[in-house]
């Protein structure tokens, strides 16, 4: 009698990576409290902001609701991926604020 010996197939172990809820939270903290301290009048600055929301507030959101997706953390993932774009549409919806024009109303 043979003995038949049957060996699992290898399984690609992922690496864990760090909890980006931080990140996700702080970059909506500072877009905005920066947005509002523009809207409340506390700079005189023109659109100082307008960066920070591009940047900090839109992508690096985006990028922490793609790994909440891959934390298998669907709630995470879908408040920074949702909250992610309306701080890259303000931020574009108000490129004329530096040269004095009015983002449209509704």
């Amino acid at each position: 009698m043979a003995v038949e010996e049957t060996r699992a197939a290898p399984t690609a172990t992922v690496p864990a990576i760090a909890d980006p809820a931080p990140l996700g939270l702080g970059a909506f903290a500072l877009t905005t409290f920066l947005l509002s301290a523009k809207n409340a009048g506390w700079t005189d600055g023109g659109a100082a902001w307008l960066s920070y929301a591009f940047a900090y507030g839109g992508l690096v959101q985006l990028l922490a609701g793609m790994w909440e997706f891959r934390n298998r953390n669907v709630f995470g993932a879908t408040a920074f991926s949702t909250y992610a774009t309306p701080a890259s549409g303000s931020a574009s919806a108000c490129t004329g604020c530096s040269s004095g024009r009015r983002a449209p109303t509704s």
